[in-house]
C-alpha cells in the first residue's frame, strides 16, 4: 500500500546545463547549488545592462530636454547665423558648384558666398538666393573693383529685371525663429541631395 502512495516524479532539464535531474518541488528549475549560483550571476549582469540602458536612455532625454532649452533661449540672430551658413554653403557647394567667382570669372581655391548688396546695407535681403553667389575670398573681401564685375556677371546670369528688382525699395525683413529654423532645414536638405552617394 505504501508502494501505491509513492507516484513516479517526472524529470526535469535544468535551466543552467540542461542535464536531468528529479526536482524536490516544482519550483526547482535547476539541478544544484552551483547551477543556481551561475543563473544568479547572469541575472545580475542582465539586471546591471537593463539599469545601464535605462540610465542612458534618462540621459538621452536629459540632453534632447537641456538642447530644447536652450534652443528656447537663443536669440533670433543666432537662428539667423545658422540659416545664413546653410543658404552660403548651399550656394557654393551645390548650385554654382561648377562655377567661376561671379566677379572675376576665374576659378579659384577658396571661395565665400558673396551677397551682391551687403547684409550691412539690405539685411531685409541677406537670405535671398538671387542676391548670393559663388565668389572668391579676393573679390569678395578685398578687391574694390569687384561690384561693378558683380552686376555686370548677374545681370548675365538672372537677368537686369532681376537684379533691378533686388536694387529696388524692400520691405525690412520680419523673421520668426521657426522661419529660420525651416530656412535651415531646406538648404541643409537641399544640399545633402545635391551630393553624390
Amino acid at each position: 500500500m505504501a508502494n501505491m502512495l509513492k507516484t513516479k516524479v517526472k524529470l526535469k532539464a535544468c535551466r543552467q546545463c540542461k542535464a536531468k535531474f528529479e526536482p524536490r518541488n516544482s519550483l526547482q528549475v535547476v539541478c544544484s547549488l552551483d547551477c543556481a549560483k551561475l543563473i544568479g550571476q547572469k541575472k545580475t549582469v542582465r539586471d546591471a545592462k537593463t539599469a545601464q540602458m535605462a540610465q542612458k536612455r534618462e540621459l538621452i532625454k536629459e540632453k534632447q530636454a537641456n538642447r530644447k532649452r536652450l534652443l528656447e533661449l537663443q536669440s533670433l540672430g543666432y537662428f539667423k547665423g545658422k540659416a545664413q551658413d546653410a543658404l552660403n554653403k548651399w550656394v557654393t557647394h551645390a548650385r554654382d558648384k561648377d562655377r567661376p567667382c561671379i566677379s572675376c570669372g576665374k576659378h579659384k581655391r577658396y571661395y565665400d558666398a558673396g551677397h551682391y548688396l551687403a547684409r550691412s546695407i539690405r539685411p531685409e535681403l541677406a537670405l535671398t538666393e538671387i542676391n548670393i553667389n559663388k565668389q572668391c575670398v579676393y573679390c569678395n573681401q578685398y578687391s574694390k573693383n569687384a561690384h561693378h564685375a558683380y552686376r555686370v556677371a548677374l545681370i548675365e546670369k538672372i537677368g537686369l529685371d532681376k537684379v533691378e528688382l533686388l536694387e529696388g525699395p524692400h520691405e525690412p525683413a520680419k523673421w520668426s525663429k521657426q522661419d529660420l529654423i525651416d530656412t535651415e532645414k531646406k538648404y541643409k536638405e537641399l544640399l545633402k541631395n545635391d551630393r553624390p552617394r
